[in-house]
């Protein structure tokens, strides 16, 4: 058909098409027989066609339908054609005279057909959509990105993945990725839709280009043409090598990555419609995400690293090191392995059993088996050479994890000289037992109450008594210088025995003579003794100088060691210490010495360390992790390694290694992977107070809040505490959301001004104490470190009452939880601002259609459930257009605010405000018992309405129509209600304004 001029149809010349377009609502006809198509005005405003360039057929119309959607808009049309189905509804894409796509809602009716049924007049109504429809692009665009984060792609593969995703928004069609080099030049390492000669341009960035500066400031940068007010620099898309390849949009986005430059990701559109702010907001989101991603991938690179690091490692060892999977497989061995027993590379993949000998074969499962449950870190079988031979190793076996997967990785050294030595020690008690049967010095064996118990045949010989007859005798029967009194009051305790001294023993013959004793206590088969050695003073002299010897090699040994180590005696009083741990512990030498294990230790109570001082002499060795306090206070992780050594005097042998700062690592990546699973799924509260939690834990607090600072660095707005001190107040935050001057306390106010952390390790001297404001929570100790932002300074984040002073250790601890802390808050607030915008009006903030739909049908699930009624009120404001054509759009804007604000004040806290668009509002009046609550109701809304808006130039005065549906007098579906409401409020629209109107009932 040919595009001439065409008059306007009936309908489309009606009051109702004048309404439908005061509400940008769009009316079209088709007339079948002359396939001739009419569509309204504000259609043709909308898509920017002039009459004579609208589709005036339905093949023209068809033609302008995005072919994605053209077989879904065909296949309705052909089903509302047949005489059982009139109406259609669908969702499709028009394409505007510019170019561009716009989302529509379209509703259409076959509103005449012959005799024969045949269709000839179709009408129907179309709503732009394009904004919700491009919300949820960008929703889904944040979603394909996160579901792509969690395979945890590499580098080369994120990088590509995030331009992919940010250019899969329409508004966008080119774009690329820089990366930094070691010069701190910039080099594109991907990119899309650009051409070759504009690659060739801009492909490299020195790092002294404007380019490079721009990155390394790391503010988001956006450029549009025309401006935008949300563009933040103007002149950049006007240089000449954009304008040359026609980019009309321009979005910057560097990203840093622990505070240093790394990418920057380039984005442009050479379309005519602009790069909106909602599409800004989303960009920044994904860079966010990206970051994330990037300290996720360079944590791995790391990891990677250190495990080559290992690897070579690996090789230098001359043990035999092992790495097997959870079913006792062999994944990894190195150098020695393959040489040593000659197996070179046939190991791979092998049970472990290959390099055990077969008659241990039995015992290899039960030993992997308790190596998984954490109930054994050794392993005592022998290994297995190539040729057959045995050697016997001592295997420390650990769990941990290789190329991702968890191993058991266990380490074998070759004892077969501590074995022979083993042996000898052995053959060396056995001549010892001999010894002690024929050795010249009397021997024997005291129990707690002082009794012999058994003696050597010297002993009995020396005291003229015979063996058997000196087992019952007492200690004051045979010693001549000491009483009953001085023997039980000087050796109370067997186990803190280990004395040598002089003293006249007494034969049996009354004779006396003089004896060299060395006495100490032991504890044996669960019986603590004495031991006492009688001797000459030839043969004690002989025995120190071996002494003296055998501690010299002693002393050579430990001194080297970079661990620290202790010789601690049965009561846990540290004999000796080496310089390795006088550095660690900030102590001398001299000072340990006179130390004891309850002075240093800071995990275990005095009771505790005893017991376990016991566990050790009863097992002979623990290997564990404990907490030790340095001199200045600071608490540091430490791993011990500790031996019983009976035969040096009941003594104990520690080495201690610090573990804290490697812990703190680990410790702090296990934290970010919990917050960043409550952040997907939990609330930003949950996210806080967990936080809050964790950093409780890292510096061994009770207390913990979370406070954000107000831009003018005055004010604060108490945010978030930790479980624990919400526990202590009673399970409630009673100030949160409270508005906070910073400048009436001392406490807070310089951490706030000098922008750095403040401890207060004697807060109840400080001369004002109004910091912490929580009921019932008592503060001695406190640690406030400031968050920043750009400089300044955007939240407080503290902890208190450890049972220690705070440190530096403290501040860095929350110094790093913080940081990755504030990430999650962020990517939080843009998913909860990004959420309210999808189900909420952007000016008054009212629930939109969404959120209305969603709540009428719950109300009308509770009125069918109570037998109560609903009120659906459909409100359009009367004469509002020339309020806007008068005093502009900016004051009608500031009138639909007040309305708003006016019809939530007029019902109650239960009912439904909102707002459909443009000066179109619906009340939803909900539990009602008759009709006449909600009369009073709508009567209250007129009334309100009524009040004058006050105007920058005056006041205007206002009035309204309202249309009524009553549920379930009206048993429709939700959306059936809505138009009928709808098309109520047109009938009292048409009776002139300022009323009500009820179909089927009297007008108001």
């Amino acid at each position: 058909m040919q595009n001439e001029p065409r008059s306007a149809s009936p309908l489309l010349q009606s009051a109702l098409n004048q309404v439908l377009e005061a509400t940008d609502i769009g009316v079209w006809e088709y007339d079948h027989v002359n396939d001739r198509l009419f569509w309204s005005p504000w259609l043709y405003a909308l898509l920017g066609y002039d009459i004579g360039q609208a589709p005036s057929s339905l093949a023209a119309w068809l033609g302008l339908i995005h072919r994605d959607d053209l077989p879904g808009v065909q296949a309705r049309i052909a089903a509302a054609l047949t005489p059982e189905n009139s109406l259609y509804e669908i969702e499709y894409r028009l394409r505007a005279a510019d170019g561009q796509w716009r989302w529509f809602h379209a509703r259409g009716r076959v509103m005449r057909r012959d005799t024969d049924g045949r269709p000839l007049l179709t009408a129907g109504v179309q709503l732009d959509i394009s904004e919700r429809k491009h919300m949820e692009l960008l929703l889904q665009t944040q979603h394909e990105f996160s579901a792509i984060l969690a395979q945890e792609p590499t580098r080369e593969k994120l990088l590509k993945a995030i331009l992919e995703n940010a250019l899969s928004l329409p508004e966008l069609d080119s774009g690329g990725l820089y990366w930094r080099e070691p010069d701190n030049s910039y080099r594109l390492v991907t990119q899309k839709g650009l051409s070759p000669a504009f690659f060739a341009r801009v492909e490299h960035l020195a790092a002294d280009s404007p380019q490079a500066a721009i990155i390394r400031e790391g503010r988001l940068r956006c450029s549009c043409t025309p401006e935008q007010e949300h563009c933040t620099d103007p002149a950049l898309i006007h240089e000449l090598v954009l304008v040359e390849e026609g980019i009309r949009s321009l979005v910057v986005l560097p990203v840093h990555v622990r505070g240093q430059p790394v990418a920057c990701l380039n984005l442009a559109s050479k379309q005519v419609g602009m790069v909106g702010p909602l599409t800004v907001t989303a960009l920044q989101a994904l860079a966010r995400q990206f970051t994330q991603a990037l300290e996720c991938v360079f944590v791995q690179e790391e990891a990677f690293r250190q495990q080559q690091n290992l690897a070579e490692l690996f090789t230098t060892i001359n043990d035999y090191l092992f790495v097997l999977d959870l079913e006792g497989r062999i994944l990894y061995y190195n150098p020695a392995v393959a040489k040593g027993l000659g197996y070179g590379n046939t190991l791979f993949g092998q049970p472990v059993s290959t390099v055990h000998p077969p008659e241990v074969h039995g015992e290899i499962g039960q030993i992997v088996a308790e190596m998984l449950a954490g109930t054994r870190a050794t392993c005592p079988l022998p290994l297995l050479k190539a040729d057959g031979e045995r050697i016997p190793v001592d295997t420390r076996v650990v769990r941990g994890r290789w190329n991702g997967q968890p191993a058991l990785i266990g380490v074998s050294r070759d004892i077969s000289i501590e074995k022979a030595a083993q042996i000898a020690l052995e053959n060396e008690a056995e001549w010892r037992r001999a010894l002690i049967e024929n050795s010249l010095d009397g021997i024997a064996i005291f129990d707690e109450d002082h009794r012999i118990i058994e003696v050597n045949r010297r002993f009995a010989e020396m005291l003229g008594y015979a063996p058997e007859e000196m087992i019952g005798l007492y200690s004051w029967d045979i010693d001549a210088n000491m009483t009953e009194a001085d023997i039980r009051a000087g050796f109370a305790a067997p186990l803190a025995v280990n004395a040598t001294f002089e003293t006249r023993h007494r034969r049996k013959d009354g004779s006396l003579y003089d004896a060299e004793v060395s006495a100490c206590g032991a504890r044996i088969g669960g019986r603590n003794i004495f031991i006492t050695i009688t001797r000459d003073i030839s043969e004690k002299k002989q025995a120190e100088a071996i002494l003296r010897r055998s501690e010299e090699q002693y002393r050579a040994v430990i001194e080297t060691s970079a661990d620290g180590f202790w010789v601690v005696d049965s009561q846990g009083r540290l004999l000796e210490v080496n310089e390795a741990y006088a550095h660690l512990s900030g102590y001398s030498r001299d000072e340990l010495r006179s130390l004891s294990i309850m002075a240093l230790d800071a995990n275990e109570n005095p009771e505790e360390i005893r017991a376990h001082i016991d566990k050790v002499r009863r097992e002979g060795s623990d290997l564990f992790e404990t907490w030790h306090r340095a001199k200045s206070g600071r608490v540091w992780r430490a791993e011990v390694n500790v031996s019983y050594w009976p035969s040096a005097g009941d003594r104990f042998f520690a080495f201690i290694r610090d573990t804290d700062r490697r812990q703190r690592s680990e410790t702090l990546l296990k934290i970010r992977m919990r917050l960043s699973q409550i952040a997907l799924t939990g609330a930003l509260d949950d996210l806080m107070k967990a936080a809050l939690d964790e950093a409780e834990y890292l510096t061994g607090s009770t207390i913990a809040f979370f406070h954000f600072v107000e831009p003018n660095q005055k004010h604060l707005t108490l945010q978030a505490w930790s479980t624990r001190t919400l526990d202590n107040c009673g399970g409630q935050a009673h100030g949160k959301g409270q508005r906070y001057p910073i400048y009436q306390t001392d406490v807070w106010i310089d951490c706030v001004q000098q922008r750095r952390a403040a401890i207060h390790n004697d807060h109840a001297s400080l001369p004002d104490l109004y910091g912490l404001t929580i009921d019932y929570v008592e503060v001695w100790r406190e640690l406030i470190l400031p968050v920043l932002t750009d400089k300044q300074v955007v939240a407080l984040v503290g902890v208190g009452n450890k049972p220690e002073d705070y440190t530096v250790d403290d501040v860095e601890a929350l110094q790093q939880l913080t940081a990755l802390t504030m990430d999650f808050i962020e990517c939080k607030r843009t998913q909860d601002r990004m959420h309210y915008l999808a189900y909420h009006d952007a000016l008054t903030c009212l629930p939109n259609r969404v959120l209305l739909r969603d709540r009428l049908q719950q109300a009308m699930i509770q009125a069918r459930r109570n037998q109560r009624c609903l009120a659906i009120c459909y409100l359009d404001l009367d004469d509002f257009k020339p309020i806007n054509d008068t005093y502009g759009h900016d004051q009608g804007d500031q009138i639909l605010i007040e309305v708003a604000q006016r019809l939530t004040a007029c019902v109650r806290a239960g009912d439904t405000v909102a707002r459909l668009g443009g000066d179109e509002f619906v009340v939803l009046l909900g539990d009602l018992a008759t009709f006449e609550e909600a009369e009073r109701a709508i009567d209250r809304v007129l009334t309100t309405l009524q009040a004058p808006f006050a105007l920058a130039d005056g006041a205007a005065r206002l009035s309204a129509s309202i249309g009524v549906t009553l549920y379930p007098e009206d048993g429709a579906d939700a959306d059936t209600l809505l138009r009928h409401a709808d098309h109520a409020m047109y009938l009292a629209k048409q009776a002139g304004g300022h009323c009500y109107l009820i179909p089927n009932n009297t007008d108001k």
